[in-house]
């Protein structure tokens, strides 16, 4: 199940995905049901979920950051785990040397995504300026 049962989850998964599509960077938390991942994928997404839209971090950023600073392949494993991609920004996550790792739908949709972010990053930060 993504969301917890009640009659709140439908509108606020529509109010996500509206946000989404319009580029805001600050998306509305949802209620995911966290249930039956391991204390360390759990520590891993909610790092993901720190990284702001538009931005990524290392493997190994994430590592040390959850207190785990030889654990950047676990880290990899955690993200492939995420059952809620695309909710759980694992496609902010790439490899040390820039290039962009693993995703579960694939390197090409995990380069586009990461486009349509930094695109929306760019449009926001011009208009303000």
């Amino acid at each position: 199940m993504l969301l917890p049962e009640g009659e709140s989850s439908p509108a606020a998964l529509r109010e996500w995905i509206s946000a989404y599509a319009e580029r805001r960077p600050e998306l509305p938390l949802l209620p995911l049901a966290w249930n039956g991942l391991y204390p360390f994928t759990l520590r891993v997404l909610q790092a993901l979920q720190t990284i702001p839209f538009g931005e990524v971090r290392s493997y190994g950023e994430i590592a040390r950051q959850i207190g785990s600073p030889s654990a950047a392949r676990a880290v990899g494993r955690a993200c492939g785990a995420n059952p809620f991609p695309l909710l759980i920004p694992c496609h902010r996550v790439i490899s040390s040397d820039g290039t962009l790792g693993g995703y579960s739908a694939g390197s090409g949709i995990k380069n586009k995504i990461l486009h349509f972010e930094k695109k929306m990053l760019k449009s926001c930060l011009l208009f303000i300026s």
